[in-house]
């Protein structure tokens, strides 16, 4: 739409021509933009870069698997989360596949999650799961850095044996964010993975970072 008035600029159907698909499987994915480009994830695992003034693919890829969460892009990477917690790296400019993932699934857990964190300066890839996971990655290779739970320390209830992180992870200089749906929130050195401190908090949205706070 245009900003100024309202008025459509362009409009793109992105469901496959698969008769079978069912519309509610384009729900709770999410997009990005970086430069020209406009980036999509369907419910259909399909990622799309679309040009941003015009709305023609510039290019798909299909990783097979249902996505539920929004794309994390940067200079040179598109890092795509998948529902059965799988993790993509495709070329920004391509589409290709460069490198991936899968962590164990979870039989409880939610619908959706977080998106993760990529910076191309400190080459990292920060991912949070549904086991309640959080994955530091090679942004460049794929290679697994360290891994660090962000669990509750106890249940009481069934909600409560959800261990999904849907707030997305930030990283403000060497420091990492995370918060688990049931808890608890988590700073951590991304350099080496330890935890710098930990609090009983839980949130299924991101956190902010004011100054220090």
């Amino acid at each position: 739409f245009e900003l100024a008035n309202g008025e459509e600029v362009w409009e793109k159907k992105l469901k496959p021509s698969n008769k079978k698909a069912k519309d509610n499987s384009m729900s709770g994915a999410g997009i990005a933009l970086k430069g020209d480009k406009l980036f999509v994830t369907t419910g259909f695992g399909q990622v799309f870069a679309l040009n941003k003034n015009d709305g023609n693919i510039m290019w798909n890829h299909d990783i097979k698997s249902p996505i539920r969460i929004a794309p994390s892009v940067d200079d040179e990477l598109v890092i795509i989360q998948s529902l059965d917690n799988g993790i993509f790296a495709l070329n920004v400019n391509t589409g290709n596949e460069l490198w991936k993932d899968k962590l164990e699934e979870e039989a409880t857990t939610m619908i959706g999650g977080a998106t993760p964190a990529y910076s191309a300066n400190k080459d990292l890839v920060l991912a949070g799961f549904s086991n309640g996971q959080i994955q530091a990655y090679k942004a460049s290779t794929g290679t697994p850095l360290w891994s660090e739970w962000v669990v509750p320390s106890s249940s009481t209830e069934s909600l409560s044996d959800i261990t999904a992180i849907k707030a997305n992870p930030i990283i403000d200089n060497d420091i990492a964010y995370v918060v688990g749906y049931n808890g608890p929130m988590v700073a951590i050195d991304i350099r080496t993975g330890a935890k710098i401190w930990q609090r009983e908090i839980s949130c299924s949205s991101q956190p902010w970072l004011a100054g220090n706070f």
